[in-house]
């Protein structure tokens, strides 16, 4: 027996009494923190209203670190023993919520935030909602939500995120039955006032929470009627970059930041490839181009569909720019169809399926043009199929019922730049054809990567790539903006060397 306080039914006021000690299947390993071993826990009635913060997140993560650590714990599906590396919020659940929360209060079972939260608090009211897969590593959830809050200014003590394994209490889910969706706890945080966006968190390549029904059912209401809001809902996206994914060549100066053992693939062509790191897209500003005479070869006429324009930011170590949000994460996100989705019971899947009713198609499309322009990426680089590009630039006039809106992403992301970086004239196959489809399709010749001062032109000379510098000049790039140290005139064919010489330019 210990000496606890707890809240007698009715009172405001704490008073000492006698309780056993939580029983969890770690315990004779590790003790149970006191915060987690209470019975002053607070009442938060509306579910909706239970969110947690980065600071609380974090506590629970320090406490199963050193669990994992003293107790061994084999998960029922893998078979294998679980370690802060592979645990999911399943063994998060498994491990704490519930049996943290089975009897740890005078009046039963609770949530996970009413046993965290101020024994005098009423709510946690959300600022943002999580939509996530429950199989996702809970400590690369965590990273990501750091990003996410880094970036979004959230508070990591005073504001809170609402992740659904915590707001719920996972003895009692009959708020789930709700036949009315808007009456569900998932559906009335999104649509508080008080919580200004989403925030999706996408498993490495699988791109997870789009095949997921609960996580579907979030974006619907995120992407449908949350727009009604007094403010508009947000819409953001995290994921994990496996390392070597990325690829960046790194001036002197950046390379005198870097202290890690990839600095030896210096030796290789001055290429920098990522760290695993945590990337994340916000919402910008909704780009809605003018009406005007220049649409009129537009699908839908002069008033092309809207797109929103997304932030890549990351926490790679030494400069954010290192990484960027994956290609193959975007391709999966581009190809989304919400009636694909599974669900653990059969019954949720029929029931958001119902919910979403006609509004499938118009989720798909708002999620799809998120990830268009990393697909596009994609499509210009790794993929090396001329045709699957072609499909990708049809997909995104179908997307924004505009090609001009379409070429202006393509430049906006310097598209192709990206493709005639891709190749030089070693290269074979399709990938030399790859960068003449854009400029054929309409992209800009003279469009390329701000923040290094590249240009497509510039990009081709410095790597030899003849076939790109002909394709350039020949659709109009201006060899007067770029650095001329670049051309490399040993190694120049004549005909490139005449078509600068009639340009005013020669050694």
């Amino acid at each position: 027996m210990k000496n606890c306080c707890c809240l007698k039914e009715g009172t405001r006021s704490p008073e000492i009494v006698f309780i056993e000690p939580l029983s969890t299947p770690w315990s004779d390993h590790c003790d149970v923190p006191e915060r987690y071993n209470t019975q002053r826990c607070a009442s938060i009635p509306d579910t909706h209203r239970r969110g947690i913060s980065l600071k609380q997140l974090d506590e629970i993560g320090d406490l199963a670190k050193t669990v994992l650590e003293r107790y061994e714990h084999i998960n029922s599906h893998s078979k294998q023993r679980v370690t802060a590396e592979n645990a999911t919020l399943y063994d998060i659940c498994d491990l704490f919520i519930s049996p943290l929360t089975v009897e740890n209060s005078s009046r039963g079972p609770v949530s996970f935030v009413e046993l965290i939260a101020h024994p005098d608090s009423d709510h946690q009211d959300p600022k943002w909602f999580v939509s996530h897969w429950w199989g996702t590593s809970f400590f690369d959830t965590l990273r990501m939500l750091h990003l996410h809050a880094e970036h979004r200014g959230v508070s990591a003590e005073e504001e809170y995120y609402w992740i659904c394994a915590f707001a719920n209490c996972q003895h009692n889910l009959s708020e789930l039955e709700e036949k009315d969706y808007r009456l569900t706890p998932f559906a009335r945080a999104i649509m508080s006032e008080k919580t200004v966006g989403t925030v999706v968190l996408l498993t490495e390549e699988k791109a997870m929470p789009f095949y997921r029904s609960w996580c579907i059912f979030e974006s619907f209401v995120s992407t449908t009627i949350a727009q009604d809001k007094a403010d508009p809902h947000l819409m953001d996206f995290c994921t994990i970059v496996p390392e070597w994914q990325c690829e960046s060549y790194l001036t002197e100066e950046e390379w005198k930041c870097i202290e890690d053992d990839q600095a030896t693939t210096r030796e290789n062509g001055g290429m920098y490839f990522n760290q695993r790191c945590a990337d994340m897209l916000y919402q910008q500003d909704q780009i809605i181009p003018e009406a005007s005479d220049d649409f009129s070869d537009d699908l839908l006429g002069p008033v092309p569909v809207p797109y929103t324009k997304y932030k890549d930011v990351s926490d790679h170590p030494y400069m954010s720019n290192l990484s960027w949000f994956p290609s193959a994460v975007s391709h999966k996100g581009l190809k989304v169809d919400i009636l694909d989705a599974e669900a653990s019971r059969e019954c949720d899947k029929k029931s958001i399926q119902a919910w979403v009713g006609n509004s499938a198609d118009s989720v798909n499309a708002v999620l799809r043009r998120s990830f268009f322009a990393g697909a596009l990426v994609m499509a210009a680089t790794e993929i090396n199929d001329v045709e699957n590009l072609k499909r990708v630039l049809k997909e995104g006039e179908d997307l924004f019922c505009s090609k001009k809106t379409v070429i202006h992403i393509a430049n906006d992301n310097a598209v192709l730049n990206y493709a005639v970086a891709y190749t030089d004239d070693s290269s074979s196959g399709q990938w030399r054809d790859i960068a003449l489809c854009l400029l054929e399709y309409g992209c800009d010749p003279d469009i390329g990567w701000t923040d290094k001062g590249w240009l497509p032109l510039q990009t081709a000379f410095q790597n030899n790539a003849h076939h790109h510098v002909r394709n350039l000049l020949t659709h109009g790039a201006d060899v007067t903006i770029i650095d001329k140290s670049t051309i490399q005139w040993d190694s120049c064919p004549e005909d490139i060397a005449t078509m600068l010489h009639e340009r005013g330019i020669s050694m």
